[in-house]
């Protein structure tokens, strides 16, 4: 009996020392990063009559490559070519040599950008001309298609062997889609039903959302989508807008932050941007000027004023901190429980055999 007694008291001990460690860490990652966990990102697109715009949340968490390089990201500007038409992109240096592009759009108006979403397995098909890895599928889309359709028919040229995200197409007529990794191994696409609505994804598989981990319904695609209901006219589908969506879905916690935002215009041919969610300021690009000008990448924060990088800097170091510190705080945890799990058995058993 004595010897149950010991073991009883053993394990009350190690819980509730778990207990106190857990419990402070666990409720600043509620407070601050429940909502958004994991990777995210919102792309989302609307139409009425003649008016056509598409928004963009770039946001860096886990091992993103902006994570710890706010100032990372670029434009890449790519006049056209022998490989086709003209692009602006957005996107970083990939281990500060290799052009990473994440969205953009091309000269006659295409826009892409895309979430990652849950790994899927894809069937495979050898008999298609491209495979993912090997060929630049945003680079050709922009490059080669001029619309929706034609760059759904070229992403059904490439083969998956697995597809861990979700691309969204959107063109001057208003015609928008997004490509997802279906159950079947296939690609599914989803497109705007009505000729004046909307379109939106986040980071759960609209052909399959229940993969998102228990995280669906998203939050940040539900206020998306409750904004976007609002347009009714052409009155109300302007880049004020939906740089108010873009603010009201952006990302700041712990271990995550919106690094840029961007809204394209695909009629007018025209690009606006924010740095680190600092709606403040915009720059915009005119994309047929911009080609003219030559290739090139230009630093995003070069762009802004002093002001607006330099807040949203602080932004990022408020979170980047708090995050090290969580880290650092749970290490410590981690070793003090180890620590007083160890002397309280060191105690008991000390005890027990001193009575023995």
């Amino acid at each position: 009996m004595k010897e149950k007694k010991i073991k009883r008291e053993t394990a009350i001990t190690f819980l509730l020392i778990m207990s106190f460690i857990t419990i402070p860490v666990n409720h600043i990652q509620s407070e601050n990063a429940a909502e958004f966990q994991g990777a995210s990102c919102t792309n989302f697109s609307a139409r009425f009559g003649e008016v056509v715009l598409f928004g963009n949340s770039e946001d860096a968490s886990g091992d993103h490559p902006l994570m710890n390089d706010p100032e990372g990201s670029y434009v890449f500007v790519y006049p056209n070519s022998s490989a086709g038409y003209g692009c602006v992109f957005l996107g970083w240096y990939w281990q500060d040599t290799y052009v990473s592009v994440q969205g953009g759009m091309n000269e006659v108006g295409l826009c892409y950008d895309s979430t990652a979403v849950p790994d899927m397995p894809m069937n495979s098909h050898p008999e298609r001309p491209y495979k993912m890895g090997e060929d630049w599928l945003s680079g050709k889309i922009l490059r080669e298609c001029s619309n929706v359709s034609e760059a759904i028919e070229l992403v059904n040229k490439f083969e998956f062997e697995s597809l861990w995200f979700q691309l969204f197409l959107s063109d001057a007529n208003g015609d928008s889609v997004i490509l997802s990794p279906g159950l079947s191994g296939e690609i599914v696409v989803t497109q705007q039903i009505d000729e004046n609505g909307y379109l939106a994804q986040t980071n759960f598989n609209r052909a399959n959302p229940e993969s998102y981990y228990g995280k669906y319904p998203c939050p940040r695609y539900e206020k998306a989508a409750e904004l976007l209901e609002e347009i009714d006219s052409e009155n109300n589908i302007t880049v004020d807008y939906f740089e108010e969506i873009l603010d009201a879905v952006h990302v700041e916690k712990i271990d995550g932050y919106t690094a840029y935002s961007n809204i394209c215009d695909p009629v007018n041919k025209m690009m606006h941007i924010y740095f680190a969610s600092q709606f403040n300021e915009k720059v915009s690009f005119n994309v047929t000027e911009e080609l003219s000008k030559g290739e090139r990448g230009i630093k995003l924060s070069e762009l802004f004023s002093e002001e607006t990088v330099t807040n949203g800097l602080d932004l990022y170091q408020k979170y980047h901190n708090l995050y090290y510190t969580v880290i650092s705080l749970a290490s410590i945890g981690g070793f003090l429980v180890l620590s007083l799990i160890g002397a309280t058995t060191y105690l008991i058993i000390r005890k027990k055999r001193k009575k023995v």
